[in-house]
């Protein structure tokens, strides 16, 4: 079984070098591609650069299309994983012929596991100590085989910088059909900056209120399209605030989600899926009973 591991990474330094290191010794072998998503200073040792930024997710897409494992993992610039843990989760994908994702310590505790309800609401409930099927990626560690991916389009292609990417590929593998589940007691841990005794100062991601609505439109009309988008349209053109932070141009995010080229991108990805969105929401609220 040859891994891929895709790192998305942006302003990292320090954090990303310590992971790439941690993660050779972890799991020898495995191939690392790097994507650096337009930093103020080329990381060390990327594999890619994004000639400007085009956030996460995007990132994650373009790392998939150059790896070549058996199984492909996405994880985070500033993680540490203990030797072993990496093949555990690549292995449980390989037997779920889906997802596997492992919680990390730091992020949220690796005890607990995320279900979603009918209204997409999260609900954290402790995870049985066995390899269980779930409704939600988290933790910023997941691995699925590749066939599975070609299967799904790759990693979601979602325009927003940052957000929503578990959320949307958990909704897409459910809609596929491909199952997700939770791999218990592996230890990894979500390290941000500072917290791995780098002498780093801290990255300052520009995050924006209008940044993550781009990503949670995106997800609505990519996955759900007009079953769902007119309604969350009006709601965005009226919102302004979103998590308490004020809204800018709700108009602009509007725009950045019904572009001819993300129409064509929303077909491709409708024609992949075989379940509807009815049966998806019904298997959610049935999971979260």
């Amino acid at each position: 079984m040859k891994i891929s591991i895709v790192i998305a990474s942006r302003n990292e330094g320090d954090e990303l070098a310590a992971t790439c290191a941690n993660l050779a010794d972890g799991a020898p072998g495995a191939e690392i591609i790097v994507v650096d998503d337009a930093s103020d200073k080329p990381e060390r040792g990327y594999t890619i650069r994004n000639e400007r930024r085009l956030g996460v997710a995007k990132s994650r897409a373009i790392g998939f299309a150059r790896s070549s494992g058996d199984v492909c993992g996405f994880v985070d610039a500033h993680m540490h994983f203990k030797r072993g843990a990496i093949e555990s989760v690549a292995e449980a994908a390989l037997d779920a012929g889906g997802f596997a994702y492992a919680g990390c310590n730091g992020h949220a505790a690796a005890t607990l596991r995320r279900t979603a309800d009918g209204l997409f609401a999260c609900h954290w409930t402790a995870a049985p100590k066995v390899v269980s099927q779930t409704t939600g990626m988290m933790g910023a560690c997941y691995f699925a085989p590749r066939d599975v991916l070609l299967r799904m389009g790759g990693w979601i292609q979602l325009p927003g910088h940052y957000g929503m990417d578990e959320e949307a590929m958990s909704i897409l593998a459910a809609r596929c059909g491909v199952p997700i589940v939770n791999v218990p007691q592996v230890d990894n841990w979500h390290l941000f900056r500072g917290q791995r005794g780098s002498a780093s100062a801290p990255v300052p991601y520009t995050l924006t209120p209008d940044m993550v609505a781009v990503n949670v439109a995106a997800t609505h009309r990519f996955l759900f399209g007009d079953d769902v988008w007119p309604a969350l349209r009006a709601g965005l053109l009226n919102m302004t605030a979103l998590h308490g932070q004020p809204m800018q141009c709700p108009e602009r995010v509007i725009r950045m989600v019904e572009t001819p080229a993300f129409d064509a991108y929303r077909a491709a990805l409708q024609s992949r899926m075989t379940v509807s969105g009815t049966d998806f929401i019904r298997q959610i609220e049935g999971a979260a009973r």
